[in-house]
């Protein structure tokens, strides 16, 4: 099924929504949890595990997580699927990725990505912020 890249940011905005509305302080395992627990997309949910792991102070501390996450993975949510390691690289620097998203893509497997998420699989905790 071809997913498009409206659902998956909807989706990124969906968990931000419900972050909102939580009591804080909260851990990130709290928020995965509320996240998973919603209508958020199981690829979004698992994107949001690599928030860092630590207490989130109030809503705009849990959502500006969400906020560096989605630009992590943005260039990537739109590519047509299959793509090489190099069209990663490519999509990254056209969307002006952040340095450590640059280095943490270099130190991805050389491989055939079949989604956004296989990307955020295999190269997620690469992603030094």
């Amino acid at each position: 099924m071809l997913v498009s890249c409206e659902e998956i940011n909807h989706s990124f905005d969906r968990a931000r929504q419900i972050f909102s509305d939580m009591l804080f302080p909260a851990q990130r395992e709290a928020l995965i949890n509320k996240a998973r627990e919603s209508d958020v997309r199981k690829d979004v949910v698992q994107a949001l595990s690599y928030i860092p792991e630590r207490q989130y102070l109030n809503a705009g501390d849990a959502t500006g997580a969400v906020d560096v996450i989605q630009n992590i993975v943005q260039p990537f949510v739109c590519l047509d699927y299959p793509v090489a390691k190099e069209q990663l690289i490519e999509a990254a620097r056209d969307y002006n990725s952040p340095g450590y998203v640059m280095g943490g893509l270099e130190n991805c497997p050389d491989k055939t990505y079949d989604s956004f998420i296989d990307v955020v699989n295999c190269c997620g905790g690469m992603f030094k912020w």
